[in-house]
């Protein structure tokens, strides 16, 4: 497993409870991209729409030699897959637990698929964060 990118502020700002591996769809020259080191998770955060869940504001710098229109759709919505029962019951604690869904980081797998580690996880109170700053030094 290679790790290609990680969402560092997200167990900063989050507290993480269930974690879950997702595949994720992308165009080709969005796998080539990530392969090469440039994703940015700045913002990103994962929304359910129905029975399908995307990857928001997650953006990928295009690769150089990409054609003309990557450039347009450099932030658009990535589709996650996952089975319908993992999404309804996601979506079922986050709302009933009020959960956030985020990105944790993406890898590629032994079999060089690039997959989406979530999680279901709470926001961190400011003094939370500073206690845990404390401790670290």
């Amino acid at each position: 497993m290679k790790v290609l990118k990680k969402n560092k502020k997200a167990l900063y700002d989050y507290e993480a409870q269930k974690r879950i591996e997702a595949g994720i769809v992308l165009h080709g020259w969005e796998a080539k991209s990530l392969k090469n080191g440039a994703g940015h998770f700045e913002g990103s955060y994962i929304v359910v729409h129905g029975e399908e869940a995307f990857l928001k504001n997650f953006s990928i710098k295009p690769w150089r030699y990409s054609p003309d229109v990557a450039e347009q759709i450099q932030k658009r919505d990535k589709k996650l897959l996952l089975h319908k029962a993992q999404i309804k019951s996601l979506e079922a604690s986050r709302k009933a637990d009020r959960y956030t869904l985020i990105p944790l980081d993406v890898y590629e797998n032994d079999k060089g698929v690039i997959k989406v580690s979530i999680a279901l996880a709470k926001s961190k109170r400011k003094f939370d964060k500073r206690n845990k700053l404390k401790q670290k030094d």
